[in-house]
């Protein structure tokens, strides 16, 4: 298979539960259940300790398990730093990506308990200097709620300055993000759909500090961290992190530093498996010490109901519910995950059980992992705690469809997993197939409206992979349009169709280099190759299509993560485009 798909499967791993994907299973018997939960600890470090020692790229990993009245199990496992010989322990601080946003979205809450903030009034009333332009003047304004469940429209990341030290003043401070957006345009209608974003809380934490009056992480410390003793724990790198933050690392021998992120409402929160244990066990509280019962219930109530866009995504404020295809979606459960370079996370919640977990590995390899602790350790405890033992995943039946029912969903599609390759749906000899970059798999239809992936060698003899057990493509038709969403995640396939395009942009095909990136970034997309596909039909830069919507802009087709966004044609063939400007080579 080509990259794309190992990538898609690579993907998938870290996101979905492996139904008996490890041999030794850490659940208990119905035998054992009355036994405590040092069993499900003493499976679970052995479970760990084999899935490290075969895959050397996992180089360190911790796991807190907690209940309503405490904590369960808190543990590292591995190294925090090979080169310092630093042992990774519980109060090893670790980054947790995007769970920072949930820290920012109780913030938010907390001023709404104050009469400061009302969720359904525009952002720009808070922020008058976030003026960001839309093509169409009859879309409602950008509302607090909008951006806490990631259907704002506002584009999901601003590439200028996205690595920046965002407390260095000589660089791009997240509190410039309201004014550099002012020039930048609106990817979709807001409210309409979700499309996963870090700027939104990025621009949330501007908002914290304006009406707190307090530096947005000394905020987060003072009325979170602080009051639940989460003292090893901080959006800062500061004393209470830097002596105990963990290396991340990109394989078994590649330590990465600090990873700056401006946006550090979106995903620069470093904390410890004790201090996240104690946060999880406010949340099993109905809040606590830092919120009222009914704004945590507010934030854990789905608020994308009768959204048919949204497909199979349920997302709360900030958080996301039943986001997981393991045992643990038998019972309402609230989650989210994070990572950056080197570091993956998961936190997951049973608030009716009154269980909860955080996994946290600063090893990219370590996705697949944390996704199926999480799952299997939960689980035990559910039935340890309850006597009950969650049904294994039925996997829906295959079925057949007409050629007329498999034509609905012929097409071209985009998706944020791989936004640089078209991917094309088709019919040939009565097969139903997908095309993505060099790879060809074959869709087949199941109960539900779901289809399973088959590769086969040579075009005809099927092959049993690993990889694509777990891989399910949810189709819909949404008004006309077909749609697909790859398992219950907001990884979204959307169709696109070839429109007529200028010729004054055919006119820019070729290869371009940014003129103005930073010397620090690591944005990987350091230029731009616009082409002209003729047999699709299709204007592509950097392998997306685009709409060209008069001689100045163009927009990039698709509703779904990364897509949307609006590339201007600025004098003497250059391109602008989230922050960065492209000239011809």
């Amino acid at each position: 298979m080509s990259g794309i798909f190992l990538k898609l499967t690579v993907l998938v791993a870290g996101v979905l539960v492996s139904i008996g994907m490890y041999a030794d299973s850490i659940m208990i018997s119905v035998a054992e259940k009355q036994k405590s939960y040092a069993s499900i600890i003493e499976r679970s470090r052995t479970l760990i300790e084999k899935e490290m020692s075969k895959d050397k790229d996992i180089a360190g990993l911790s796991i807190v398990l907690v209940d309503n009245e405490g904590a369960i199990w808190s543990e590292g496992f591995g190294w925090a730093s090979k080169i310092d010989q630093r042992a990774l322990t519980s109060d090893t601080a670790m980054m947790v990506g995007s769970v920072s946003k949930v820290f920012t979205a109780i913030a938010v809450m907390q001023l709404v308990e104050q009469g400061k903030i009302d969720l359904d009034r525009a952002f720009v009333d808070y922020v008058p200097e976030f003026l960001i332009q839309r093509h169409n003047a009859e879309w409602p304004a950008v509302t607090i709620r909008h951006m806490l469940t990631h259907r704002s429209g506002v584009p999901d990341e601003h590439h200028q300055g996205l690595f920046d030290d965002p407390f260095d003043s000589e660089k791009m401070s997240y509190m410039a993000l309201p004014e550099a957006l002012s020039g930048e345009f609106l990817i979709s209608r807001p409210g309409h759909l979700f499309a996963y974003a870090n700027i939104p809380f990025s621009l949330l934490s501007v908002l914290v500090e304006k009406l707190s009056g307090e530096v947005f992480p000394e905020y987060v410390q003072n009325h979170i961290l602080t009051p639940l003793g989460m003292g090893h724990s901080s959006f800062l790198p500061d004393v209470r992190v830097s002596s105990r933050l963990a290396k991340g690392f990109r394989d078994s021998k590649t330590e990465l530093d600090y990873p700056y992120f401006r946006d550090i409402g979106a995903g620069s929160l470093a904390a410890t498996a004790d201090d996240m244990g104690k946060f999880m066990i406010a949340l099993l509280n109905d809040g606590a010490e830092i919120l009222q019962p009914q704004s945590l219930q507010e934030m854990f109530r789905q608020q994308n109901a009768g959204s048919p866009l949204d497909g199979p995504i349920k997302v709360g404020l900030s958080f996301f519910i039943n986001d997981l295809d393991g045992k643990i979606n038998a019972r309402r459960n609230i989650s989210h995950a994070g990572g950056l370079e080197g570091h993956q996370a998961l936190m997951v919640s049973l608030p009716d059980d009154d269980l909860a977990i955080a996994v946290m590995t600063n090893s990219n390899a370590g996705m697949k992992l944390i996704y199926q602790l999480a799952d299997d350790v939960l689980a035990a405890a559910y039935h340890v705690k309850t006597g009950e033992t969650l049904p294994e995943i039925e996997k829906p039946k295959t079925i057949s469809l007409s050629q007329k029912q498999l034509g609905a969903y012929v097409g071209y599609y985009v998706t944020p997993y791989d936004a640089d390759v078209l991917w094309r749906i088709y019919t040939k000899k009565g097969k139903f197939l997908v095309r993505a970059g060099s790879t060809t798999l074959e869709l087949v239809p199941h109960e539900g409206g779901v289809f399973s992936l088959q590769y086969k060698l040579f075009g005809f003899i099927p092959l049993d992979l690993e990889e694509l057990r777990d891989v399910w493509l949810h189709g819909a038709i949404v008004g006309d349009l077909p749609h697909f969403w790859l398992n219950t995640l907001g990884v979204f396939l959307s169709p696109v169709d070839p429109v007529p395009v200028l010729q004054s942009w055919k006119d820019l095909v070729g290869e371009y280099k940014v003129d103005n990136l930073n010397d620090e970034s690591v944005l990987k997309e350091s230029g731009a190759v616009i082409k002209w596909d003729k047999k699709s039909g299709f204007l592509l830069i950097n392998g997306r299509p685009v709409r060209t919507i008069n001689d100045r802009y163009a927009v990039y087709m698709g509703n779904a993560r990364g897509f949307g966004g609006t590339i201007e044609r600025l004098s003497g063939d250059r391109l602008y485009y989230s922050g960065l400007i492209y000239s011809r080579k």
